[in-house]
């Protein structure tokens, strides 16, 4: 299975941080010539499709992308990727 692009720069950026904010994966996505819902849309696709490939990947039945609410402003989205560090180590070995 191959990410495209844009999922791969979310993906790498996760393992990083851990955790990122909606408007962060906005700013990530390439093609900013498009309307803000469609990159909503274009997000909420994008974080399927990592969590399908990270489920495939590590043998998973559970999401490996967990959305939560900011606990500062609870109308914002994080989100996070619930990983342990070998599982980490896995996805980098690939």
């Amino acid at each position: 299975m191959l990410l495209n692009s844009n999922e791969l720069k979310v993906l790498k950026s996760l393992l990083i941080k851990n955790e990122m904010s909606g408007t962060e994966i906005i700013d990530l996505i390439e093609n900013n010539q498009i309307t803000y819902s469609q990159l909503t849309r274009t997000r909420k696709s994008i974080i399927e499709n990592l969590n399908h490939v990270l489920r495939y990947l590590l043998d998973k039945k559970t999401d490996s992308l967990v959305v939560t609410k900011s606990k500062t402003d609870k109308r914002n989205k994080v989100y996070k990727l619930n990983l342990d560090i070998n599982m980490r180590h896995k996805i980098i070995d690939q």
